[in-house]
């Protein structure tokens, strides 16, 4: 009986090659090159792509509330340093 060929795009990834996937994608700068790679490349597998994308939202959703909280700091601590140089805040 004859084995009918799967295309490509159609074969399941493999654990090891997920494991491959996500220990590149932690890569700090490599790793956010290779997801927009993957993201928007052409020739990718769908469940690579999608899950590319959701790496990609998930680190953008992470990166501006990383950046939220360091304003949010600068903001508080240039506040306090104000107000303690101006005798505000007496010991």
């Amino acid at each position: 009986m004859q084995e009918i060929e799967k295309p490509r795009q159609l074969e399941p990834i493999k654990p090891v090659r997920w494991a491959l996937y996500a220990f590149l994608a932690a890569i700090p700068l490599v790793g956010l090159i290779l997801l927009i790679l993957w993201s928007f490349g052409d020739g990718e597998r769908i469940e690579k792509r999608n899950w590319a994308r959701g790496q990609l939202m998930f680190r953008l959703l992470l990166y501006l509330a990383w950046i939220f909280f360091v304003v949010l700091f600068f903001a508080f601590s240039g506040w306090s340093l104000y107000r303690l140089f101006n005798g505000e805040i007496f010991y």
